[in-house]
């Protein structure tokens, strides 16, 4: 008997190999679907880093705008004087600075603030953050015979 035993479950594990399931591979769509998941995370990481870098760099490009005592300011005056090394002009009496992404436009085009030159008329916006620290965010180029108050 106990041959036949034996033999039974030999044929009982024989048996039980057959009906057991085969792992199945993941199908396309699957694969594509896990894909496209771990693709996304990591696009949501690095816009994540992405703005944090922008709000560091912000504070960074306009001085002085993180702070509540900010506050915008639109004046109108006569270029004076120039400093290129140090990114200032002087307009009306006054010193300001360029903001790195600040918005110039020369003869109704856009154009860089290092194309002003001494003796133009300007219109401009700027962010006053104190006594010394009016940084021009926008500007423009004003026609030769433009009249501004005071001048």
């Amino acid at each position: 008997m106990g041959a036949a035993s034996a033999a039974h479950a030999s044929n009982r594990q024989s048996d039980d190999s057959r009906l057991r399931r085969p792992r199945l591979k993941p199908l396309p769509h699957q694969k594509s679907v896990r894909a496209l998941t771990q693709y996304i995370w990591v696009l949501a990481l690095g816009l994540s880093f992405l703005l944090a870098a922008c709000s560091v760099l912000g504070r960074e490009l306009l001085p002085g705008f993180e702070s509540q005592d900010a506050t915008l300011f639109h004046d109108a005056g006569v270029v004076h004087r120039i400093d290129y090394g140090a990114q200032t002009a002087l307009i009306g009496g006054l010193q300001y600075r360029f903001a790195a992404n600040a918005r110039v436009h020369i003869n109704g085009t856009r154009g860089a603030w290092s194309m002003l030159l001494p003796q133009m008329k300007v219109d401009f916006i700027y962010l006053d953050d104190g006594p010394s620290r009016r940084t021009i965010v926008e500007l423009y180029q004003l026609p030769p015979q433009a009249e501004i108050e005071g001048y």
